[in-house]
């Protein structure tokens, strides 16, 4: 019987974890690894506190593994899933590789926050994959409820820019706790899709567990949540997250409610955010839009935003 162990690089002994890492690397689930290098990777993964890597097992021998990482935002990334691959039945004769699979992403969803609500397993543009196994990979997270997008990520720079003018009545400003209620409104106009169900139909619980994992800080040195108003009306947000090692500022989430589009405020917004990331330290920001979504895409390139490559992505949402 497969079982899934859980382990949080932040919180144990490296030298313990990289043995485990380099066992899996020697089995042939991916490239060999020497203990030291094991060791340099399991120690930059102890850097993010939530981090957990996932450890499939078969009578006490590590079978496959799957790295989990939580950003704000409330959602997660999911990297390096690898299993005991066909014709190693030597080490785990009962183990189903296909099952080990599926476990482990199941147990992903109870390893992350609660206020985290998508999973998400990206393969990234550079990557070759052909469409007989894309089609393979789409049947079988389908199966067990991941939904496929593809997706195009956007980089700007921040030298240079400054902080646009402010349009008649509106205002701009960290978002509060006593936004909660209007900020559920204008996020249920704004998403379409699996978000706007939480907030359509989710429970209250769902709707709260999503507002929590919006960050809530007065500057943007870590991650941000900012709202822009008309008149106290609340008309769209946007939510960043600092990732200093790249001297990058992730764009998580940015939006307008659609009675206000059309007149220049997602613009403002963005400028905005790059004016401050610049102010903060960041030389660069950063954000994705899906494929399909043609007006976003338009709009980052008419405000000078540069493709910098893209991604097929597989997400699940949880809540």
């Amino acid at each position: 019987m497969t079982e899934i162990r859980t382990t949080a690089p932040s919180q144990e002994p490296i030298a313990e974890t990289a043995a485990v890492v380099t066992q899996l690397l020697e089995a042939g689930i991916a490239e060999p690894v020497t203990q030291s290098e094991a060791e340099e990777y399991v120690g930059r993964w102890a850097e993010y506190e939530q981090a957990r890597i996932l450890v499939a097992e078969e009578g006490g021998l590590p079978i496959g593994w799957l790295g989990v990482v939580p950003w704000p935002g409330e959602f997660a990334t999911l990297h390096w899933l690898r299993w005991a691959p066909v014709g190693w039945p030597s080490v785990a004769p009962s183990a189903d590789v296909e099952e080990v699979g599926r476990a482990l992403l199941v147990a992903a969803g109870d390893a992350v926050p609660e206020e985290v609500a998508a999973l998400i397993v990206a393969i990234e543009q550079d990557v070759e994959v052909d469409a007989a196994h894309l089609d393979l990979l789409r049947s079988r997270y389908a199966a067990i409820g991941w939904q496929y997008s593809e997706a195009i990520h956007f980089i700007h720079s921040t030298e240079g820019v400054e902080s646009p003018g402010l349009p008649n009545g509106v205002t701009v400003r960290p978002l509060r706790e006593a936004d909660p209620e209007r900020l559920i409104t204008c996020i249920r106009e704004i998403f379409s899709g699996e978000y706007a169900e939480i907030f359509c139909d989710g429970s209250s619980e769902e709707q709260d567990a999503f507002l929590r994992g919006l960050p809530h800080s007065e500057t943007m040195k870590e991650a941000a949540s900012v709202v822009l108003l008309a008149d106290d009306e609340l008309i769209g947000f946007s939510s960043t997250h600092g990732i200093r090692e790249n001297e990058n500022l992730l764009v998580n989430w940015i939006g307008i409610r659609p009675a206000w589009r059309r007149r220049g405020y997602a613009s403002f917004l963005l400028r905005h955010i790059l004016a401050v990331a610049g102010e903060e330290g960041y030389a660069t920001s950063s954000l994705s839009s899906e494929v399909r979504n043609e007006a976003s895409l338009a709009l980052y390139q008419s405000q000078g935003w540069e493709v910098e490559g893209g991604e097929k992505q597989f997400a699940k949402y949880l809540r």
